[in-house]
C-alpha cells in the first residue's frame, strides 16, 4: 500500500469526521407549519414519519424537535404573550406525543428557555 502525501492524509482525516457526523440519526421537526400546525395535521405529521419514513431504518430511536414557539412569538415574547399561547402550545405538543404512541423517541423541545414559566 502506498504511503499517502501530507495533504492527503489530511484529506483523509476530514473523511474520517464527515463519516462520523454522516452516521448520526438525523433529527426530524415538529413545527407550526408542518400540516398547518394544527393538532390533527401533526398527529398526521407524526403517522407519517412513524409508518413509512423511519421504517427505512427499523431499530434507530428517531430524534424529533419542535419549533413552535419561536414562529408564533417571535424571539422576546412578554410573560403575557406566553401565557396566551400555552394553550395552544400545549395542544400541539400533545399531538405530537400521542402521534408517537409508545414508540421510542428522545423529544428536543423548544421550550427550555420558557420551561420555569411551564411549570
Amino acid at each position: 500500500m502506498t504511503q499517502l502525501s501530507a495533504s492527503n492524509q489530511a484529506v483523509a482525516s476530514q473523511v474520517q469526521l464527515f463519516e462520523k457526523i454522516a452516521v448520526q440519526p438525523e433529527a426530524q421537526r415538529f413545527s407550526s407549519a408542518a400540516e398547518g400546525g394544527t393538532p390533527y395535521g401533526l398527529a398526521d405529521f407524526a403517522n407519517k414519519l412513524f409508518c413509512h419514513n423511519f421504517t427505512a431504518d427499523p431499530g434507530t430511536v428517531p430524534i424529533i424537535t419542535t419549533y413552535f414557539l419561536h414562529p408564533a412569538l417571535g424571539g422576546c415574547p412578554t410573560t403575557q404573550q406566553i401565557n396566551a399561547y400555552m394553550p395552544l402550545f400545549m395542544q400541539r405538543v400533545n399531538a405530537v406525543v400521542a402521534g408517537t404512541g409508545n414508540r421510542p423517541v428522545v423529544y428536543l423541545l423548544d421550550s427550555t428557555r420558557w420551561a420555569p414559566r411551564l411549570v
